[in-house]
C-alpha cells in the first residue's frame, strides 16, 4: 500500500456530504495529508443559468454571470469548509477547488490531475427507483476512480 498524502473530499455543500468531509478531515490528521476539497456545479444549473441570461444579455455578459456563478459557488464551499471542519482538524492543509459539469468525471478528473491517494466521498443513502434509474454519484466514481474509493454512509436520520 502506498502512503496516503493527498485525500479528496467532494462534496454538493449538503450535509451527508459534511460528514465525508469530517471523515476526511480526521483521517488527514492521522496521516499528516492534505484534503482537496472538490465542489461540482452540475451541468444543468449552469446551463439553465446560461439559457436564462442568453435571452437577456449579450455572450461576453454570459461568460461574465457563468464567471460570477463560479465564484459565488467558490465562497459557498469556504464557508461550508469552515463550518464543518472539526476544530482538532484545522491545521491540515485544504485546497478548495469549484468545477462546473457533471459530478462524477469531474471528481474522477480532479483526483487523476491532483495525484489523488483516495477519495473519501459520502452516500446519501437514497435507495429505490431514483437511484436505480439515475445512479448515484459515488457509485460512478467507485466504477471509474483509478485510486482507492473510500464511501462514508450517510442515511437520513
Amino acid at each position: 500500500m502506498n502512503e496516503i498524502k493527498t485525500i479528496l473530499a467532494p462534496t454538493d455543500l449538503s450535509t451527508f456530504s459534511a460528514k465525508g468531509l469530517v471523515y476526511a478531515a480526521y483521517l488527514a490528521k492521522a496521516l499528516s495529508a492534505q484534503i482537496i476539497v472538490c465542489h461540482v456545479v452540475r451541468t444543468e444549473e449552469f446551463v439553465g443559468h446560461a439559457r436564462l441570461l442568453e435571452k437577456a444579455i449579450t455572450a461576453s455578459k454570459v461568460e461574465e454571470q457563468l464567471g460570477y456563478l463560479r465564484d459565488s459557488h467558490r465562497d459557498l464551499l469556504h464557508e461550508f469548509t469552515k463550518r464543518h471542519l472539526p476544530p482538532p482538524t484545522t491545521e491540515v492543509v485544504i485546497k478548495e477547488i469549484v468545477e462546473m459539469g457533471e459530478p462524477d468525471d469531474l471528481i474522477v478528473n480532479c483526483a487523476n490531475d491532483n495525484s489523488v491517494d483516495v477519495i473519501v466521498i459520502s452516500t446519501h443513502g437514497r435507495s429505490g427507483l431514483p437511484r436505480m434509474i439515475l445512479g448515484s454519484v459515488t457509485e460512478k466514481v467507485l466504477r471509474k476512480a483509478r485510486c482507492p474509493v473510500l464511501a462514508i454512509p450517510c442515511h437520513e436520520e
